[in-house]
């Protein structure tokens, strides 16, 4: 075995895990208890959730992706993100250097931690972040914040 299976087998055991942890929370309270959950399924597009007086809100890094590839949806408990980065094209012949860049298929699940309404389910693209926003039943904060606002690259120097 080389270090590359050690690799895939420590991942493949992880989201094995990760799945029963999450098979078993949601069978006992009845919902997903993680915030976010990677399907396994293709690759693991980064994002963020905070709240807003009014707003639910993810953000997820999906630079590349078309909205005519893209799936959102919302079940009552999660948020449902999928869809397809396709490779580029126009290159005829390709020597790569360095393979950094996923494409293919991707899924985000992201539990909502409170009740918002459904049908305000609204989606905007900036820059290759997709915003997504529900909006809230009640205003207000009602969980503790990991941060303000987040780190400024300049602010660790």
């Amino acid at each position: 075995m080389n270090r590359d299976d050690d690799i895939r087998r420590l991942i493949r055991d992880f989201q094995s895990y990760s799945e029963e942890v999450d098979a078993i929370s949601r069978d006992y309270f009845n919902r997903s208890q993680n915030l976010t959950l990677y399907s396994g399924r293709g690759f693991m597009p980064s994002l963020d959730t905070f709240e807003t007086e009014s707003d639910f809100v993810c953000v997820i890094e999906l630079a590349g992706v078309d909205v005519e590839d893209l799936s959102v949806e919302f079940d009552g408990v999660a948020l449902i993100i999928s869809g397809k980065r396709r490779p580029l094209t126009g290159f005829e012949k390709r020597q790569y250097l360095k393979l950094e860049l996923d494409f293919g298929y991707f899924e985000r699940i992201v539990t909502v931690p409170e009740a918002v309404k459904p049908e305000t389910l609204h989606i905007e693209n900036i820059n290759g972040f997709y915003i997504i926003r529900l909006k809230k039943l009640q205003p207000g904060f009602r969980h503790a914040a990991l941060r303000e606002e987040p780190i400024d690259s300049d602010s660790r120097r």
